[in-house]
């Protein structure tokens, strides 16, 4: 594992696809995963997800991108994904929600790397939204996937193009 210090208070620790290093904090991120307002903020259902399911999301995502677990404090408060195609995805306990770690992890990557990000926001997911926007994403459209709307964001250059559709 590999750590990255990003505030006095925030780390990330890149998870390696060569070893078991996300069954460190299985339990903590099946709780992150199990929870109903969480679950409809990333993936707009209530259904949670069992700790077979948890595994397998992390193991897929180790093998077509890369992860890092967040700390705040040193207390486990999310994860965050890049996929091979540049999507992101950070998912954040409610204690951590609205408290700077989601900018403080966007601007850290926005700032070190020449990737074109983009990611997918359930639509009614107003928090995220915003802290993407405030972050120079800008929406390029909607799309649906299993009976469930989501927005799509990307990086805004400059002159105010997106990189991505």
């Amino acid at each position: 594992m590999s750590d990255l210090q990003l505030t006095e208070k925030i780390r990330l620790t890149e998870i390696l696809a060569t070893t078991e290093d996300f069954l460190t904090e299985l339990s903590k991120a099946l709780k992150l995963y199990q929870d109903k307002t969480i679950q409809q903020q990333v993936n707009a259902t209530e259904q949670g997800y069992d700790l077979a399911q948890v595994e397998a999301m992390y193991r897929y995502q180790l093998t077509h991108g890369r992860l890092w677990y967040i700390y705040v404090d040193n207390d486990f408060a999310g994860d965050f994904a890049i996929s091979d195609d540049d999507e992101i995805a950070i998912v954040l306990s409610k204690n951590y929600q609205q408290q700077g770690v989601a900018t403080a992890v966007l601007q850290y990557f926005l700032t070190v790397s020449s990737k074109i990000f983009w990611v997918k926001i359930a639509e009614k997911n107003l928090p995220s939204q915003r802290c993407f926007e405030k972050n120079n994403f800008v929406s390029t459209g909607k799309v649906e996937e299993n009976g469930k709307i989501y927005l799509k964001y990307s990086v805004k250059t400059d002159n105010g193009h997106q990189y991505k559709k």
